[in-house]
């Protein structure tokens, strides 16, 4: 049969390098594959089934395939569309060094990273984990060592795409070496009881930081099945009080131990959750709150007008409870950036820091607070602060 007249499904078995070459060598097939539309339209969809892109040129992807489905494609946008955008023999000829190691890593074509490996970087080791290739992160990690800050983004797409191998690989590998414990703890904290139970099998795992980080993330397939057998229900409790989840709540009260209820609306207060505390002192009325309470209201700007609401006896902030506060943040998520007073700006976006950041602002502009020469910086600080993490999400 001659070549112009075979079927659309002999050239299934054909890659990319094989059309082009056939493109360039025969007379025939140059002018099929420029102008026989149902064969352009049966390799586009053969050569794009089950691909995926680390690639947001969404718009030029979407208007690639309206015209192929529309019988108005070309031989060249195909070969340009499955190389610049998924991956090919000749993607070399379309996409950066980094570009291509990415893609590579993303579908575990390891014959292709190795020749491209000095274009490595963080994103290889996200796409290797998103996709489940532990073949490609062992590659990865040889040449690049200790490298944890990429190690860490690895697991973590695994973690949040539940790739059990790229996960144990991780837990089996670092079991008590120096990232193990982040490991751990987001295998704890993942959704996917398969890889809670991997580590459960760890030196490190604790059953009590497992409840708790199971009801703070509202996590009820892990939940139900660490409360089997377990009556460390206070743990629950405050678990969903961090997470600010009602329902939670609701079904654990009565097995608590209620004179703690002052403690429990004290931790709402830390964590920002209004409604928690609204629904905690609906409960029990706590008043009057101690103290300490003027300190947990800088969560936001929020709390401090609802703490004053449901006890307006409670005293104005003082520069003590500031300075408390900034203490609780660093200890937290931040980094102490001078020794004299515990100022912080955060590592990174978080949300906890910023609502913080401006209650601490309220509080000085609506309390009249005289800020001391010792802590002028503090004032300077967390602008900076939150003018930085508004950089952050304006960025997102």
């Amino acid at each position: 049969m001659e070549l112009h007249l075979l079927p659309p499904v002999f050239f299934s078995c054909a890659d990319v390098v094989d059309l082009v070459n056939l493109w360039l060598t025969s007379t025939s097939l140059f002018s099929r594959l420029n102008c026989d539309q149902e064969l352009l339209l049966f390799l586009f969809t053969h050569l794009l089934r089950n691909v995926h892109t680390d690639c947001e040129e969404y718009t030029t992807i979407q208007d690639t395939n309206l015209l192929f489905f529309s019988r108005k494609g070309t031989f060249s946008s195909l070969i340009t569309t499955v190389s610049r955008y998924y991956l090919s023999s000749i993607s070399h000829r379309f996409l950066s060094l980094e570009h291509l190691a990415t893609r590579a890593c993303s579908y575990g074509r390891t014959d292709i990273l190795a020749n491209n490996i000095s274009g490595t970087t963080g994103s290889c080791f996200t796409e290797a984990g998103k996709y489940d290739h532990v073949d490609v992160i062992k590659m990865l990690i040889t040449p690049w060592g200790a490298n944890y800050g990429w190690v860490y983004l690895a697991f973590d797409a695994a973690c949040d795409n539940k790739r059990v191998n790229v996960v144990r690989y991780f837990l089996q590998e670092y079991n008590g070496g120096c990232p193990s414990c982040h490991f751990v703890d987001g295998a704890v904290a993942s959704p996917c009881l398969e890889i809670f139970k991997l580590a459960e099998q760890t030196s490190l795992y604790s059953r009590p930081s497992a409840l708790h980080i199971a009801a703070r993330n509202n996590n009820i397939v892990v939940l139900d099945y660490l409360v089997q057998g377990s009556s460390d229900y206070l743990t629950v409790f405050i678990g969903a009080i961090s997470g600010g989840h009602i329902s939670l709540l609701e079904k654990y009260v009565d097995k608590v131990d209620m004179s703690m209820m002052e403690h429990y609306i004290l931790g709402a207060m830390s964590e920002g959750r209004c409604h928690v505390v609204r629904w905690l002192h609906s409960i029990k009325d706590c008043r009057p709150f101690p103290s300490i309470a003027r300190q947990y209201s800088l969560s936001s700007v929020e709390m401090i007008k609802l703490v004053r609401e449901l006890d307006p006896d409670v005293r104005a902030t003082t520069v003590g409870d500031i300075t408390a506060r900034c203490g609780q943040i660093s200890v937290r998520c931040c980094t102490r950036v001078n020794d004299f007073v515990p100022l912080v700006i955060p590592r990174r976006h978080c949300e906890w820091c910023s609502s913080s950041f401006d209650a601490m602002i309220h509080a000085m502009t609506e309390y009249n607070i005289e800020v001391p020469a010792v802590l002028k910086e503090l004032v300077a600080v967390l602008g900076e602060g939150k003018k930085g993490v508004e950089e952050v999400e304006r960025d997102e």
